[in-house]
């Protein structure tokens, strides 16, 4: 069990502002933190958030860029805002007072990747390590038919609606991007397990990462949701969960669009009411129910 702080922060901030007419008026704006991941220690990136979910934000870019293999590694996560920072401890440091990083082999390839590192399109992070893609390719048979996941169509409209209820600090204030996992369980509803907004999309699928780790949850009878765009980022973070349903209100890149082909990934884009469009694996898709 990993020892979390309880550290969420409020989404809006009140401003005054001026509208068209001239007039004074009292509106929310989202908030935006900078949040120092501290690993055994040792500085490893900051990421600019709303502040909702620090804890699971900070486990689930752990395990997506590979710094750890499962959220059993970590002992605890201590967020502090007053020093802007995520103090994370291994398990291995509060068992048995040893750093992660004294195995040579973890530092030298967290060294590398950072010199490897890509900017990205990503907002909110815009950095990814560059050998995740490889490593996602390398996985790609175990990965494979994802348990030949399926999705109908009436269950994207009822996706598409969930969100429009869901997005709060979207409607209060603007600024942010949303993702959800939604449940693809034969008969389900398409309801929503687990929903957060962040400043970046790429933050916001860190924190479902998180959330399905602490849970124990598995990828199957998912559906991935986001408001923001489908990049490369986007599909190898969603591969690496094992989701092979991805639903987005925007639209897609075409690396995104090639790696999902390679992958068995269905990308569908565009989603706006009862319309949207199936980019990738349409074979996924029922049209017909």
């Amino acid at each position: 069990m990993i020892a979390l702080s309880q550290s969420s922060l409020p989404a809006t901030t009140a401003i005054t502002a001026k509208d068209e007419h001239a007039l004074t008026r009292e509106v929310r704006i989202a908030g935006e933190h900078p949040l120092c991941i501290y690993f055994d220690k040792r500085e490893m990136v900051t990421l600019m958030t709303l502040g909702r979910a620090p804890e699971l934000l900070t486990l689930g870019w752990l395990l997506n860029q590979r710094i750890i293999e499962q959220a059993s590694d970590v002992s605890s996560i201590q967020v502090d805002w007053d020093t802007s920072a995520a103090a994370v401890t291994s398990r291995t440091l509060a068992l048995a007072g040893k750093s992660w990083w004294e195995q040579p082999e973890r530092l030298a390839r967290f060294e590398e990747r950072m010199d490897r590192k890509t900017v990205t399109t990503g907002c909110g992070q815009g950095t990814m390590y560059s050998d995740l893609m490889a490593t996602v390719r390398s996985d790609a048979e175990s990965l494979g038919s994802f348990n030949e996941a399926s999705i109908s169509k009436s269950q994207i409209h009822r996706v598409i609606a969930q969100a429009r209820h869901h997005q709060a600090v979207y409607q209060e204030a603007g600024g942010v991007h949303a993702c959800a996992l939604a449940d693809n369980k034969p008969g389900s509803d398409g309801g929503f397990l687990y929903f957060i907004e962040d400043v970046g999309r790429h933050n916001a699928v860190d924190a479902i990462t998180g959330w399905m780790s602490i849970e124990a949850q598995g990828p199957e009878d998912k559906i991935f949701y986001t408001t923001g765009r489908l990049t490369s980022e986007m599909v190898i973070k969603c591969a690496q969960m094992g989701i092979a349903i991805l639903l987005s209100r925007s639209g897609i890149t075409a690396m995104g669009y090639e790696l999902a082909q390679e992958l068995g990934i269905c990308l569908i884009g565009r989603c706006q009411g009862k319309h949207f469009l199936v980019y990738s694996h349409p074979e996924r898709v029922d049209f017909e129910s």
